[in-house]
Order: C-alpha cells, then structure tokens, then sequence
C-alpha cells in the first residue's frame, strides 16, 4: 500500500527532472480546499493532489473545483506514482 509519504518525496524528483527550475509549496489553502503541493514555474502555477491507496475520492470534486476557480493555476492528481 502506498501513502503520501512514499509518493511526496519520488514525485518531487519527478518534477525537478521535468521541468527543471522550480519552486514547491506544500499544503497550500486553495480555496476551501488544501492543495498537497502548488508547484510554481515562470508563468504557471500548479496545484497537484496527491491521492495515496489510503486515500478516498470523497473531497476530489470540490478541490477539483477550487483548483479551476484559482485561475491561472491548473490541477493535476497523482496516484500511484503516476499521473491520473
């Protein structure tokens, strides 16, 4: 089973290799919603929701929701490792 803790720390590497230069916050208020991570880039903000094997979808429509209303920032979740 993975959790949050075993995906968090890969996926920041993910990241820095991709995407090269960038700036992370981690459980930043979005809204009603807490984003896991807002990964920052010159012009793009992105909030990302880590979804572990322990989590629920219960909340992944209104954080969807406040992710949009955000706005210049997009919204990606990860589970597994991989993006969904």
């Amino acid at each position: 089973m993975l959790y949050d803790k075993d995906i968090r720390e890969p996926l920041f590497d993910f990241l820095e290799e991709a995407y090269g230069k960038l700036r992370i916050i981690e459980e930043k208020q979005v809204g009603k919603s807490r984003a896991d991570i807002v990964m920052v880039l010159p012009g793009l903000l992105t909030g990302i929701e880590i979804k572990s094997d322990a989590d629920s979808y219960v909340r992944l429509s209104r954080q969807v929701k406040d992710y949009d209303r955000t706005r210049p920032m997009s919204g990606n979740m990860f589970r597994d490792g991989g993006e969904s």
